[in-house]
């Protein structure tokens, strides 16, 4: 979507988060059964804090986080989360709680 499209928050990572929304979504574009289904499942961040970090920061969110802010801003935000993932580290890596919708739609 071009930024200056006039619907900017269809372009927000989060902007599916409504069921309601991605109902109301594919019915515009013509389709008529949609299901949608939560999923929460643990997902596997890393070995360790590091490694949860360099991961994170390669992601398009991550960057996107990070882009806008100046160096000292941005190590005490990688010292924070990093503190915050420390606590959460566990003889199997660590794994933190995750979401997501299953969607499924047909048209008529």
């Amino acid at each position: 979507m071009r930024p200056d499209h006039p619907n900017r928050s269809a372009r927000r990572p989060f902007s599916l988060a409504q069921p309601e929304r991605i109902g109301q979504l594919l019915g515009d574009a013509g389709f008529e059964i949609v299901a949608i289904s939560d999923i929460a499942e643990p997902v596997l961040m890393g070995d360790d804090a590091d490694d949860a970090i360099a991961f994170w920061r390669g992601t398009g969110v991550g960057r996107a986080v990070l882009a806008d802010v100046d160096g000292k801003t941005e190590r005490r935000a990688i010292d924070a989360v990093h503190r915050a993932l420390q606590a959460q580290e566990g003889p199997e890596g660590i794994w933190l709680g995750s979401a997501v919708w299953l969607v499924s739609a047909t048209r008529g």
